[in-house]
């Protein structure tokens, strides 16, 4: 196995290739606006975060810019959202119509209905707006991208899903040490208003959870860095046998570096699988209450398997 045959000599080295450039790929996706923001490894959505919070913000409360909803302020201060008058005739007049007029008017009322959800949809997208938050905050390896859904955060009458793409505005700078805290990212945005992250009743086992993660995070960084590493040393070797028509001791190399490539990359492909699916698992659960949701980047980890799927197969080969 440690001396290569001729034939396989290039096999294995194209397989290395695709491996290292996948690798690389996944370490710089997201490393500034508009490079391959779709290979994240998790998506923190926020884009309905306004649909309970407005009841839960204490009196005394402001938000960082005028809100777009039309409010009214209770007797206790609160802020809440009310429905436009004309809305509520409509409404009212049909509720009141249905027991006695055709299907025609049901038919109505229904569209009626569709509107107003519509609208309240693309209201709590707009709440959101107001405290300063994005629509989604998405993890990379070694930063975290923010953005907004276009043409709007939530498919309706008007907007298809297939439709709905991310628009990044801001990316985090890239480092090793990164870590995806979503709490002091969204208390940080909130910062240019008197709305705190407590106010929004923040589960407290999603920090939790999400801490147990951190030492996680910091060691799929390093594996993926190990792993891009030997491979670029592994193709040079292959290039070097190549020219130069040698094998041995060049052989020999190639395959441990590859070897070492291929255990850090499975590893830290394990980690960064576990990691997604955890924090997704985690904001899922305990998020649904505040309007909070997570999915797991399925394109990252379709690649990064893809990778060391390659890099086993050089090892082999």
């Amino acid at each position: 196995m440690f001396i290569k045959v001729p034939f396989a000599t290039p096999i294995s080295g194209a397989l290395c290739a695709l491996a290292f450039f996948l690798t690389v790929l996944s370490l710089i996706a997201g490393s500034r606006e508009g490079v391959l923001e779709d290979w994240a490894i998790v998506t923190l959505n926020t884009s309905c975060i306004g649909e309970d919070v407005v009841d839960k913000i204490p009196s005394g409360k402001v938000f960082r810019r005028e809100n777009p909803l039309t409010q009214m302020t209770n007797a206790n201060g609160l802020t809440k959202v009310s429905t436009p008058p004309k809305v509520a005739q409509l409404t009212h007049g049909v509720a009141g119509a249905l027991p006695t007029e055709s299907a025609a008017v049901a038919s109505q009322a229904q569209s009626i209905g569709d509107s107003v959800e519509s609208g309240l949809e693309d209201a709590a997208g707009d709440l959101a707006k107001a405290l300063g938050l994005q629509d989604f905050y998405s993890a990379h390896l070694m930063n975290y991208c923010e953005g907004y859904f276009m043409p709007g955060p939530v498919p309706n009458a008007s907007i298809a899903r297939n439709s709905i793409i991310k628009h990044v505005t801001a990316c985090s700078n890239v480092t090793i040490t990164h870590l995806f805290d979503p709490q002091s990212i969204l208390q940080q945005q909130l910062s240019s208003s008197s709305v705190s992250i407590a106010d929004l009743h923040w589960p407290n086992q999603i920090t939790a959870g999400l801490s147990g993660l951190e030492n996680l995070q910091r060691a799929m960084v390093i594996l993926y860095l190990v792993a891009a590493i030997f491979m670029f040393i592994a193709l040079v070797c292959t290039s070097t046998v190549l020219c130069c028509c040698t094998r041995g001791l060049g052989s020999v190399v190639i395959t441990i570096a590859e070897l070492v490539a291929a255990v850090n990359l499975c590893i830290g492909a394990a980690m960064v699988t576990l990691m997604a699916v955890k924090s997704a698992d985690l904001i899922n659960a305990y998020g649904s209450d505040i309007g909070i949701s997570a999915a797991v980047g399925h394109k990252f980890l379709v690649f990064t398997w893809m990778a060391s799927g390659a890099i086993c197969a050089a090892v082999v080969i």
